[in-house]
């Protein structure tokens, strides 16, 4: 095996409503790019961005039913934020303020961005990166100085007890 080039792997959740750029804003997040390619895949997230269309006014009311499942089925000390996406287009119907005051009462950061020029992604998901790095690394400090023989990984359902006198190669 070659030595691992980074400290511990985050995996974020991006969810929101049909149509709002979620696959757009990870594309730009992650190759820089722009495209209309969709691709679903659900994890064990770490971090979970909550994605709405500043130009569609139900993909904003309906990040309750988002933060709902959040609530319901992910790890209580996953991270999140709030991001409304297509700031590059006209005809806007969520003010940057509702975004603002819905994140505030979540608890959660805010960030407006556009997928399709790079507007404020770097920003969202480093934030999330730092915050979900924070956590996840707190954690596992944690779970080292309470009990040695204990690995812990954020996540429902995702805690491995190591068993030193285990044999076997596997």
């Amino acid at each position: 095996m070659s030595k691992q080039d980074y400290d511990c792997v985050l995996k974020f959740l991006v969810i929101g409503d049909t149509g709002v750029g979620k696959t757009c804003l990870t594309l730009r997040f992650t190759e820089d790019s722009f495209n209309n390619v969709h691709l679903a895949t659900i994890g064990n997230a770490t971090g979970i961005v909550l994605c709405y269309s500043i130009n569609d006014l139900d993909s904003f009311k309906n990040i309750q039913n988002w933060m709902k499942q959040v609530s319901e089925h992910a790890d209580s000390q996953v991270q999140k934020i709030l991001v409304g996406n297509k700031k590059d287009l006209p005809n806007r119907q969520v003010s940057f303020e509702e975004g603002e005051q819905l994140a505030k009462e979540y608890g959660v950061p805010f960030f407006e961005t556009s997928a399709k020029d790079g507007q404020g992604i770097q920003q969202a998901f480093m934030g999330l990166a730092e915050n979900s790095y924070k956590i996840v690394n707190d954690d596992i400090n944690m779970s080292s100085q309470q009990n040695q023989g204990q690995s812990k990984m954020l996540g429902k359902g995702k805690q491995k007890q190591n068993n030193e006198n285990s044999g076997g190669c596997c």
